[in-house]
């Protein structure tokens, strides 16, 4: 299973690379959004219109205020993502009292490369979920002072760039 998923990143990054050469500044960006957004969905999920009606009720909850034992997860998270087309992905992470995010992504050495995204969050046992309002799904194991990205069956990433999956706590 190591090995499908390598030679998938390997492939993944390789496409990116041919596919940022032919295309304009503009739709070069655009397209590595939604080879990412496709990485860190449930797109797979035969169920993504229940997760769209579930997405709804999300943006009711997030008025609410957060439990007691999210509190401790609120803040920012920084950290640099993998890249296909650059060497990373400066991210910084909000999450917020009434159960919001704010995502924010620079790729680094790329022009026009910022991106911001916002949507709500919750938790379960220790797996945080994010809902961008375009309906963009990604999970987070929460560690000590830190929250590791996980795929989109919400496993840990493993390999080299495994430790590059990690967002810090900011002080």
């Amino acid at each position: 299973m190591n090995k499908n998923l390598r030679f998938f990143v390997i492939s993944l990054i390789k496409l990116n690379r041919e596919l940022f050469v032919n295309i304009k500044q503009m739709k070069k960006s655009m397209i590595l959004v939604a080879v990412m957004a496709m990485m860190m969905s449930c797109a797979g999920n035969s169920n993504s219109k229940n997760e769209q009606k579930e997405a709804a009720p999300l943006k009711e909850q997030a008025v609410q205020k957060a439990p007691a034992c999210c509190t401790a997860l609120q803040g920012v998270y920084k950290g640099t993502l993998p890249a296909a087309s650059s060497p990373g992905i400066k991210t910084e992470l909000t999450l917020n009292e009434d159960k919001t995010f704010n995502w924010l992504s620079e790729y680094m050495e790329e022009e026009n490369g910022n991106f911001r995204d916002k949507g709500t969050y919750c938790v379960s046992e220790n797996i945080l979920t994010t809902t961008s309002e375009k309906g963009t799904v990604s999970y987070f194991k929460v560690e000590d002072n830190q929250l590791r990205m996980l795929d989109k069956e919400k496993k840990e990433i493993f390999g080299e760039l495994a430790e590059m999956y990690v967002l810090k706590k900011a002080n």
